[in-house]
């Protein structure tokens, strides 16, 4: 189904869904919207117990970093973005993986990443957990697996 959306004056605005014609006010519309928002961001407990079940999941593999030895750990910082960096710091709250990242940095990186750090407070869980989920676990796995295939070489 098709949806327009038209603003018929200062105060209204048209909406056409199928052949059905809504006109709301402006104020109404606004209130419709934070109700959207609202129902969107708001997690259910089960929603709430899933998300702390994957953050655990995600802090245990993220102190697997603190185990690897660094030119693995430089070669998947390297592929990683400001923000994923920051992700992998942030999702341990003992700081050793930080510790860790800032130690196989070169020294203007490390600089430019510890003012990332603080700068970037309002990174969601979900958008945390996608990330790793998506990005920074498959590319800890490739480092783990090019280092290993470099190491068998020699």
């Amino acid at each position: 189904m098709e949806i327009k959306v038209k603003r018929k004056d200062d105060n209204v605005l048209l909406i056409e869904l199928g052949h059905v014609i809504i006109t709301l006010p402006n104020d109404a519309a606004n209130e419709l919207v934070s109700l959207m928002d609202y129902r969107i961001k708001q997690l259910t407990p089960e929603d709430e117990a899933a998300l702390e079940r994957s953050l655990a999941a995600y802090r245990k593999i993220a102190l697997k970093i603190v185990e690897m030895e660094d030119a693995t750990i430089q070669m998947m910082l390297a592929s990683l973005s400001t923000m994923q960096k920051i992700i992998l710091c942030r999702i341990d709250s003992t700081g050793q993986v930080k510790q860790k990242i800032l130690k196989n940095l070169p020294l203007v990186k490390r600089h430019e990443l510890e003012e990332e750090l603080g700068f970037n407070e309002k990174i969601t869980v979900k958008k945390a957990l996608n990330q790793m989920e998506h990005k920074i676990v498959p590319l800890l796995k490739k480092a783990i697996l090019d280092r290993k295939r470099l190491l068998s070489e020699d």
